[in-house]
């Protein structure tokens, strides 16, 4: 049990949940201490005020934080750079949505206009939003430096400011005091955060850091993540307000109380997912494993914890006064059963997350968190406080059971006749190498990526045991210009350099003819980059194809690592520009519409792409032959990987680099070939 306990996995999970049980217990002794220090009526209002200050904090981050445990393990040197432009970028955002919040008071909660009652209380309110969403992101930041010991220790101050603080509060500032406490707690909290920090992250120090550039990177990634736990959290930050606004705010404070310890049984699931999505981030090819493991403790924790509230929800209340427990029991026994659903819902989120599957990661956390406040929402005026618990209860159950459905959904969504493992349908991808047929290989991860010398070593070699020809498929149209920095880096064991034409007016071919005498040169019969690829597909003598840019975009000593994976089992090959880093001179604009392109894919073919519109691909010539190459009018590279999806070829994305344009303008407006590319995307997904 001990050498159990020390794998990464359960060994930061240990430091996350002692943290959060230090955090359950300061909180314990906090609001049992303002139940008696404040009526109940001051303690509703202050309830709902903390509730709307940590939703603010959350939204505030923008998803950036998750981001950094992604991102921050390699970033090096530029570590401390990244964190402090993540840091400042949040600020800014807590303070905008702060400011909103306060000016939209009467709107949305006019219960809380106490908040706006002096200016010192509005100027102090922004600034605890920052501190505690500072506070969330430095966790994040512990996370991915793997030094979960330092949130405990952060913790620790936090529930020291929250126990000192809200004797002296009471006695100045009413309901405020009850706000200021957890406020200045959480200021203390982020000084001693960015104090560890220090220790932890090598030369880190504390700065206002304006980066758009590395802020943006995170973007595409945290998105996903951030729509998906502001989904899942959101209810237990709204629901206190929707208590106050539909039954008043002495049943307000009854409900905050039994929420907050019965949400302590689904912290559990919650930072062991946080765990696995850092474990698994360090080491993808253990997910299964740890996936398995985390949803057996998850379960055993969660039904060892509901036992005991369901024996002991009264008495545990009683610490709050007599009418907390008469009126809050039935709540808290509902909402710690829901943390055995949940125990399964947050493991499996966890692996989405390593698995980069966001499109599922935003369904499935939607369907918890909106069914959530929908149902609590009908309920609670019919059923009291009860009803939030059973529309939280519910909410975890409907999510349980899409999980459920996918784990016991084959690939093509048909149930095979015995499951295939406890959580096989996310930890196969990124899928490895022995994936069965028709099942795609979606995931940047999928090929272990050697230096550029041994993966060329491995396939001059794999060729020559094979007896395999490679192509070289380069499509043109008035290059020549840029043919000099492609034609002659293309590596000596590719058998055939094909480049079909595309009617160029300029001197393209003469210049291909000098810069590669054995260059095979044919001229498209239509029009259009679709129909060159098309013909060239059919005319190409190798049995690999590897498609370049004639614009200098692809480099072609990137060829070996896109030949590789087709050794090992896979059909095709998409290229990423921007899996390695952000390509050399892209426009901010090109970069977003990218984003919004392969998002609106991923979404829609449930894969995880970094990129959709890089023109360098890999496949083997008879497996395209399973792919319908007809009606390419535009839109290529989206249209490709539309048909490829629809054809189940096993697919996987390699990053190259793209150092832009040599010479010549782009030949479609960005702004055409953007809305051409997201039309393409939805027109394919659901043509018949």
């Amino acid at each position: 049990m001990v050498t159990f306990l020390r794998t990464p996995l359960y060994a930061n999970a240990l430091y996350l949940w002692a943290s959060a049980g230090l955090t359950a217990v300061s909180g314990f002794a906090f609001w049992a201490l303002v139940a008696r220090l404040y009526s109940a009526h001051d303690v509703g209002l202050g309830s709902a005020a903390l509730s709307a200050l940590s939703l603010l904090a959350m939204f505030s981050h923008l998803g950036l934080g998750l981001g950094l445990i992604r991102f921050l393990p390699e970033s090096g040197a530029r570590g401390a750079r990244l964190a402090n432009a993540v840091f400042t970028t949040s600020a800014a955002a807590a303070v905008v949505l702060a400011t909103v919040f306060l000016l939209g008071l009467p709107l949305w909660a006019s219960s809380l206009d106490f908040l706006r009652e002096q200016p010192l209380y509005a100027a102090a309110f922004v600034s605890f939003v920052v501190f505690a969403m500072l506070t969330m992101v430095q966790m994040y930041a512990f996370v991915a430096i793997r030094k979960a010991e330092y949130s405990l220790v952060q913790v620790a101050f936090l529930a020291l400011g929250r126990l000192a603080l809200p004797v002296l509060m009471a006695a100045f500032f009413g309901p405020f005091g009850i706000v200021a406490s957890g406020g200045l707690a959480a200021a203390l909290a982020a000084v001693v955060g960015f104090a560890l920090l220090t220790r932890g992250l090598g030369d880190y120090r504390p700065a206002v850091v304006v980066d758009v550039a590395s802020t943006f990177r995170l973007f595409p990634f945290s998105v996903a993540n951030y729509v998906s736990d502001s989904a899942l959290l959101t209810p237990g930050l709204i629901l206190p307000l929707m208590v106050v606004g539909l039954l008043g705010s002495e049943e307000g404070a009854y409900f905050y109380m039994a929420w907050f310890l019965g949400n302590v049984l689904s912290s559990t699931s919650v930072s062991l997912a946080l765990s696995l999505f850092a474990e698994g981030s360090h080491d993808p090819g253990a997910l299964r494993r740890l996936s398995r493991s985390a949803v057996a403790g998850g379960l055993v924790l969660a039904a060892l914890g509901a036992a005991f509230v369901l024996l002991l929800a009264d008495k545990l209340l009683l610490a709050f006064g007599r009418d907390y427990a008469a009126h809050g029991a039935t709540l808290l026994r509902i909402v710690a059963l829901a943390a055995l659903p949940a125990a399964v819902v947050n493991v499996y989120l966890g692996a989405l997350r390593v698995a980069k599957r966001t499109g599922e990661l935003v369904i499935i956390a939607a369907v918890v968190g909106v069914s959530t406040v929908v149902l609590s929402s009908a309920l609670l005026p019919a059923m009291g406080l009860a009803g939030a618990g059973v529309g939280y209860g519910l909410g975890q159950a409907l999510g349980l059971a899409v999980v459920l459905g996918r784990l016991l959904s084959s690939g093509d969504g048909t149930v095979p006749q015995r499951m295939r493992g406890l959580l096989v349908t996310v930890a196969d991808g990124p899928r490895s190498e022995h994936a069965s047929p028709g099942t795609a290989l979606e995931g940047r991860g999928s090929w272990r990526e050697e230096p550029d010398g041994q993966s060329e070593a491995s396939v001059r070699k794999a060729k020559t045991e094979r007896g395999l020809n490679i192509t070289a498929l380069v499509c043109t149209l008035n290059e020549e210009e840029n043919l000099p920095h492609v034609l002659p880096r293309v590596p000596d064991w590719v058998d055939e350099v094909l480049l079909v034409d595309g009617h160029s007016t300029d001197d393209t071919l003469a210049v291909a003819k000098e810069l590669r005498p054995d260059v095979r040169i044919v001229h498209q019969p239509g029009w259009g980059k679709g129909d060159a690829l098309k013909y060239g597909i059919e005319q190409a003598a190798g049995d690999i194809i590897v498609t370049l840019d004639a614009d200098g975009t692809t480099d072609p000593e990137d060829m070996p690592r896109f030949v590789e994976p087709l050794l090992r089992g896979c059909d095709f090959v998409k290229g990423s520009r921007f899996a390695l880093s952000r390509p050399a001179g892209k426009p901010r604009h090109r970069v977003f519409g990218n984003w919004v392109i392969v998002t609106t894919y991923n979404l829609l073919y449930r894969t995880t792409y970094t990129d959709l519109c890089s023109g360098y691909n890999a496949f083997w010539k008879q497996a395209m032959a399973r792919v319908d190459l007809s009606g390419w009018t535009g839109q290529e590279e989206p249209l490709l990987n539309a048909r490829v999806r629809r054809a189940g070829l096993k697919v996987v994305e390699v990053g190259h680099h793209d150092k832009g344009r040599i010479a010549g303008e782009t030949k479609q407006p960005s702004w055409q070939q953007g809305s051409g590319a997201i039309r393409t995307v939805i027109r394919e997904r659901f043509r018949g």
